[in-house]
């Protein structure tokens, strides 16, 4: 479909919004736009009482509202969200975008999921949810029907691009956006791929801390805040991964791939690989982010995350350079998405509105110089003898 480059009017016409969780994938996402709405000065405002910060552009055919989350967590998402949703009432479908943990096994027809790969919700539940014995948690594992099931048009949608046509295709065009991520970025290096060499799984029972002092499993272990290589983690301890077998490009392999399922949301952070392995298992997610939650019951939404973890409270020195390509792939997915996203009759009678308008503005535009020189040249002129005709006509004499 051809694309317009028209500024919408009103909030009324934008149907896409995008929440970003971080100043990366924010970033990223503005990178992306192929129009700003907001080059000088915010252009549509917002209602009283929304004290949401908004950027306004297009995407391809939909003229798209993008905001960043202040905090992290369901109440700032959902408090977001009702804000969003009062302002721009006929939003069609937000994306919530950013960062996760993975959990590691999930398999897709490529191979493991891995570090950089994009996950993208075909349903969402709270893995944080339920009741906490001297022992254990016990999950509530029927949350999922209590945040409610997609709305029809989301499921349809996301279930038409989870098929592998689509997804290869959402794959190659996300490939794109991410390049153009790259070169367009102040500080493009930020969002390259850290390396496979990089992509490290330790075992799930195999804590992070300092294994060169006394051993130590308290919660306040200052060994939290450090990187393996700092506390000494045992690199003997890693799992094999087949995936990175399969190929000996380990600083060169750019390849990420998009995984479909449900996603775990909450406002606890993993640190610990079993915690990890025992809700993955209860819940059959095939990831764990925050905050999406919140949002998911105000308007109807696609999650899509980078995997930048693995929810079990091990980071190396590539920790942060994992969390900035992550950001990155999850906006190209998040681009790719909206640019397969079936438009509607408003769409096109939008686009239209803004086309007959700019024609409008044209016909009124004129030369006020030239209109000076014509109205020179006809005085006495053209008009001279216009009125001879009345004192000749004998109907008015």
């Amino acid at each position: 479909m051809a694309a317009f480059s028209q500024a919408p009017i009103s909030r009324s016409d934008f149907e896409i919004g995008i929440l970003c969780s971080t100043d990366l994938d924010y970033t990223a996402i503005c990178l992306l736009l192929d129009d700003c709405w907001d080059a000088e000065g915010n252009t549509f405002g917002r209602v009283e009482g929304d004290f949401n910060f908004y950027v306004t552009g297009r995407i391809g055919s939909f003229n798209v509202v993008i905001l960043m989350l202040s905090d992290r967590g369901k109440a700032s998402a959902a408090a977001a969200a009702a804000s969003l949703r009062s302002s721009y009432h006929d939003l069609k479908l937000i994306f919530i975008t950013g960062i996760c943990d993975g959990v590691p096994g999930t398999k897709g027809e490529d191979g493991e999921l891995a570090l950089g790969d994009v996950v993208i919700s075909k349903s969402i539940v709270q893995y944080d949810l339920g009741r906490l014995y001297s022992d254990k948690l016990a999950i509530k594992t029927a949350v999922e029907d209590s945040l409610g099931r997609p709305s029809r048009d989301v499921r349809n949608f996301i279930a038409a691009m989870s098929t592998r046509p689509h997804r290869k295709a959402l794959e190659k065009r996300a490939a794109a956006h991410l390049a153009q991520i790259q070169k367009e970025a102040a500080n493009g290096v930020i969002y390259e791929y850290p390396g496979s060499a990089n992509d490290v799984l330790f075992e799930p029972t195999y804590h992070h801390k300092c294994h060169h002092l006394t051993q130590c499993a308290c919660t306040d272990d200052p060994s939290q805040e450090l990187s393996c290589e700092e506390t000494g983690c045992d690199h003997n301890c890693q799992l094999p991964r087949q995936r990175f077998e399969d190929t000996k490009r380990l600083q060169v392999n750019q390849g990420w791939f998009l995984f479909f399922g449900r996603i775990g949301s909450g406002d606890t952070i993993s640190m610990s690989g079993i915690y990890r392995d025992q809700i993955a298992r209860e819940l059959d997610i095939i990831a764990l982010e925050t905050g999406s939650a919140g949002a998911w019951d105000e308007l109807p939404c696609v999650i899509i995350k980078g995997v930048s973890g693995y929810g079990d409270g091990h980071k190396n020195n590539s920790w942060n350079n994992w969390q900035n390509f992550a950001a990155a792939t999850a906006a190209s997915t998040t681009r790719a998405l909206i640019e397969r996203y079936p438009s509607t009759d408003k769409t096109h009678i939008m686009r239209n509105r803004q086309v007959y308008d700019a024609c409008l503005k044209d016909l009124f535009i004129t030369d006020p110089e030239a209109d000076k020189l014509r109205i020179e040249s006809t005085k006495g002129g053209l008009f001279a003898k216009a009125y001879n005709w009345i004192l000749t006509n004998e109907s008015y004499l």
